[in-house]
């Protein structure tokens, strides 16, 4: 597979420079289209400005800009933002947030662990005094979608903590239930990433869940059997409670997912990564992505202190171990005799993107070669992270004071040629095809290659 990288890596060159004779640039035709904003000067901020975090959902932008501020921007309407102030305190500052895939609602962290609720569409905070904790993750519930309430959601911690809860639109939380999570045998590793997929619901009692669990240097699929029936609400008045004073009111809504967190109730598998003795003393990005981010993944891509892994998710499969199936590691690369290391990491249909501090690469997922690169000027500074809209293609990657916009454009057009040279030219077609009105000759010398092939193997009727 290397060789095969370092082989597309020279046809690349031949031609960026075919390009560079004909007076064009590989940004002119780049596979990803950069936009930016610097948001003190375009949004016209007053006072010390400086991204910590950002996150963006179904067109919402939010950020962390100082120690107590969230800017909401609406990514659609560029003009409008609105600065959420929260009542962190005086000797704590604002951590990190996570926005709900819709982006209907977000929770924000602080150092110290105090945690709050952002209505999005309201633009209201409130403070969540019964969640304690440096959060580190959020599953959102799939199946809820209301702005409204977030139905039952886990909150991951940088202790290695497992919380339960549900939130709704005022900031009330019905429960807060801790899980046992000693998955890993070490109680303070943090929780990286959570996600929670409905398998199937045939029968409400005894649905059928997966969860995704990251932890530093190791992966968990985690299958459970969830029951998802109505809780019932009490409508019967006694005389005692009439006497008491008591109005019936419908009953909170129980924790759902402890089965994830019982043996005798779930079935787990563990993908390794092991750690270099490098990353051990540095701090390594840890993170799963997936593709599509939402919905029914097919694709997942894992960062850990060992690297990066690639491969294919099946949320179907009937043995838990077949659920993550890794298909290539990726060292990290030297430069100039040091490992480096990406701040941040997305993933899309054809490419895995990593940011370093002053430029973006894209790497094919089948050729693990760098088809696209984007430097910036020091003037936008150094980056820190890079994340994707779950709702739309566009990926997001941020300094202290620019957020960068990267569009797909074409993303496909050389990925036939990568399945054509391998012989698979069902997939070549498929996507020559689906590019017709832009290159129809690749659509033609796919089918010639095709039965080229099929007249040397003397198969006459295909």
């Amino acid at each position: 597979m290397l060789q095969w990288g370092y082989k597309w890596a020279s046809r690349l060159w031949l031609l960026n420079r075919e390009l560079k004779c004909r007076g064009m640039t590989t940004q002119q035709l780049g596979i990803f289209v950069r936009s930016q904003q610097d948001i003190k000067r375009d949004l016209r901020l007053q006072g010390q400005v400086s991204i910590s975090v950002l996150r963006v959902s179904n067109s919402h932008m939010l950020a962390i800009i100082d120690d107590r501020t969230v800017l909401y921007q609406s990514v659609s309407t560029n003009n409008k933002h609105i600065e959420i102030k929260l009542p962190v305190g005086p000797s704590d500052s604002l951590d990190n947030i996570f926005l709900s895939p819709f982006g209907q609602h977000c929770i924000a962290t602080t150092k110290l662990g105090e945690n709050y609720y952002i209505q999005v569409k309201a633009k209201t905070s409130h403070s969540l005094k019964k969640i304690k904790g440096l959060i580190s993750c959020v599953a959102w519930n799939p199946e809820c979608v209301k702005e409204g309430e977030t139905g039952c959601i886990l909150l991951g911690t940088s202790e290695g903590a497992i919380l339960e809860t549900a939130i709704g639109s005022n900031g009330s939380v019905g429960f807060v239930k801790e899980h046992s999570t000693n998955f890993s045998g070490e109680k303070s590793l943090g929780i990286s990433s959570l996600n929670l997929y409905l398998i199937n619901d045939d029968n409400m009692k005894t649905a059928k869940w997966l969860m995704l669990m990251c932890l530093p240097g190791r992966l968990y699929s985690i299958f459970a059997s969830i029951d998802m029936t109505p809780h019932s609400k009490s409508n019967y008045l006694s005389a005692a409670n009439l006497q008491a004073g008591w109005i019936a009111m419908p009953e909170l809504p129980p924790h759902i997912f402890h089965p994830f967190f019982s043996s005798k109730d779930s079935q787990q598998s563990c993908l390794s990564m092991e750690t270099s003795t490098t990353a051990q003393n540095i701090s390594v990005i840890s993170a799963l992505m997936l593709y599509p981010s939402h919905g029914e993944p097919s694709r997942f891509l894992w960062i850990g202190p060992g690297g990066i892994t690639l491969g294919k998710v099946n949320l179907f499969a009937d043995n838990v171990r077949d659920v993550i199936e890794e298909e290539h590691h990726l060292d990290y690369r030297r430069m100039e005799g040091r490992l480096e290391y990406p701040v941040g990491v997305s993933l899309s249909e054809y490419h895995m993107l990593l940011a370093y501090p002053n430029r973006l690469n894209a790497l094919s997922v089948y050729t693990k070669a760098v088809v696209y690169e984007d430097v910036w000027t020091t003037e936008a500074g150094s980056a820190i992270g890079l994340v994707n809209d779950p709702t739309s293609e566009f990926h997001w990657l941020y300094t202290s004071h620019v957020t960068m916009k990267y569009k797909p454009v074409d993303e496909n057009r050389y990925v036939w040629r990568v399945f054509l040279e391998r012989g698979d030219y069902a997939r070549a077609l498929r996507i020559a095809k689906s590019r017709l009105h832009i290159d129809p000759e690749a659509y033609e010398l796919v089918l010639k290659r095709q039965a080229d092939k099929h007249i040397a193997d003397k198969k006459w009727v295909f």
